[in-house]
């Protein structure tokens, strides 16, 4: 299955690598692919779209932090998958606040929903207090994203969400 080939890709391009507290970066981008496509699956979004979702989450840090190519992903993955994968990377010569609004106006549904739920998981990890301020104040942002883009998350959905907004599910 494609979906199992990304996630065993995903495991070699990130094996030995960890992250800021020493956790595995394979341990990460499989909880953001399963989640990404659970969320998805549970929405009841085709199925074609939950699995691109959940291989562009195995595969969101491939290019950023791996030998992976944007080509590499197209020919094994496909184009949109691809086309996620590199909105979703960030180059190190441009500001956050940049690359944040390019996922926000040209990522699409895909790269959206992955990266709330990349950001999601960092805030559920030891992270620098810089790092938690700028992932809490872009969240609500990325989940207004999704919405516009056909996708609500909804109370209870993201407990990390709901507790930046102060609403209970």
């Amino acid at each position: 299955m494609i979906v199992e080939r990304a996630k065993r890709w995903a495991g070699i391009l990130h094996a030995g690598q960890v992250d800021k507290a020493g956790l595995p970066i394979f341990d990460h981008v499989q909880r953001v692919g399963v989640r990404v496509g659970a969320l998805l699956w549970r929405a009841g979004r085709p199925r074609m779209e939950v699995r691109e979702a959940e291989i562009a989450g195995f595969l969101h840090d491939a290019i950023e932090d791996t030998v992976a190519t944007h080509p590499m992903i197209d020919a094994l993955f496909g184009r949109r998958v691809a086309a996620a994968v590199l909105i979703l990377s960030r180059d190190d010569s441009i500001a956050y606040s940049e690359y944040i609004d390019q996922v926000f106006v040209r990522g699409g549904l895909m790269a959206q929903l992955v990266k709330f739920v990349d950001m999601e998981d960092n805030l559920r990890e030891p992270v620098p207090n810089s790092l938690r301020r700028r992932y809490a104040d872009h969240l609500p942002q990325l989940a207004e994203a999704c919405r516009r883009s056909g996708f609500e998350i909804e109370p209870g959905t993201s407990q990390v969400l709901d507790e930046i907004l102060g609403r209970s599910a």
